[in-house]
């Protein structure tokens, strides 16, 4: 069995316990990109993700188990893991107000048509709720357009709506006006796809912070979807 590393005092603070050295690695570098730390179980963090049959903690931090059954009257994250199972436990935990929906940086060209006209821009970060984009104007609140990308083999068409603009500033950055936007009246189908696609990129991150291949058993650990 091994534990997590580092301890610091960063009040989003996870412990793992598993008998997967792996696993623990994956785990600790995906959380990490969504800005919570993994500590030692004697920390005493907010939450303690345990694997089934392992020892119990001996204080009175929330643990939930990792088990491929659910366990009556316990709090469980069944396996294979649904890394947005994994995200709303997390949220639900640390936050007053928790996010639904897990967003990844990206660099994707796309094509914005604004008022009846079509121009180029770039996705920064990425959702199945919304996104946020470069182009070289800046865009009102409320503000309708339509964005077209590709996703794999997939070109995607939505309708959406801006919900703030950030202007150009001095840093390479921010070179151009940025803006976020809610996806409108998007279909299942398309919604499905783009959080397979997001949770896909969530672990191929991980995969190379460690420099594990891809092809790793502990893939069976994840959920994924085609």
């Amino acid at each position: 069995m091994l534990l997590s590393g580092t301890r610091q005092s960063n009040a989003r603070q996870v412990a793992i316990v598993t008998r997967n050295p792996v696993l623990l690695q994956i785990l600790t570098a995906l959380l990490g990109d969504w800005g919570f730390s993994v500590v030692e179980p004697q920390v005493e963090p907010g939450v303690v993700f345990l694997e089934h049959g392992l020892a119990e903690p001996t204080f009175t931090t929330r643990t939930v188990l990792l088990t491929s059954m659910p366990v009556s009257d316990r709090s469980c994250l069944l396996t294979p893991i649904s890394l947005t199972r994994l995200y709303h436990l997390l949220e639900d935990e640390f936050f007053p107000s928790p996010r639904r929906h897990i967003r990844v940086n990206t660099e994707i060209d796309a094509d914005l048509q604004i008022d009846g006209a079509w121009q180029p821009g770039n996705i920064t970060s990425l959702s199945d709720r919304g996104c946020r984009v470069t182009c070289d104007y800046e865009l009102p609140a409320k503000q309708p357009l339509v964005i077209e990308f590709r996703l794999g083999e997939r070109r995607i068409r939505l309708s959406a709506q801006v919900l703030y603009c950030i202007p150009a500033g001095e840093t390479a950055s921010r070179a151009k006006p940025q803006f976020g936007v809610q996806f409108k009246q998007i279909d299942p189908a398309i919604c499905t796809a783009l959080r397979a696609s997001i949770e896909r990129k969530c672990l191929e991150r991980a995969f190379r912070k460690i420099d594990i291949d891809p092809a790793h058993p502990v893939n069976s650990w994840f959920e994924q979807e085609d």
